[in-house]
């Protein structure tokens, strides 16, 4: 999944991948709301997506740093 085309989705799923919680990754990205619209956007299908991609990401990376050791 390419990068979301709503900015301010894209760092929610940013700070979300980098283990925020919904709450305050939903303030990272530059939203003014309640716990209960940070826990809607993060059941987001395609934020949840996008998330994953970028965990998976990461997570190859620490593989390859690992491996060139």
């Amino acid at each position: 999944m390419p990068v979301l085309k709503n900015a301010r989705h894209e760092a929610f799923a940013q700070a979300l991948a980098k283990g925020m919680t919904a709450t305050d990754a939903y303030a990272e990205a530059g939203y003014k709301g309640d716990r209960t619209a940070a826990s809607r956007l993060s059941t987001n299908v395609n934020v949840g997506q996008r998330v994953g991609e970028i965990k998976n990401r990461v997570a190859e990376k620490a593989e390859w740093t690992a491996a060139d050791r």
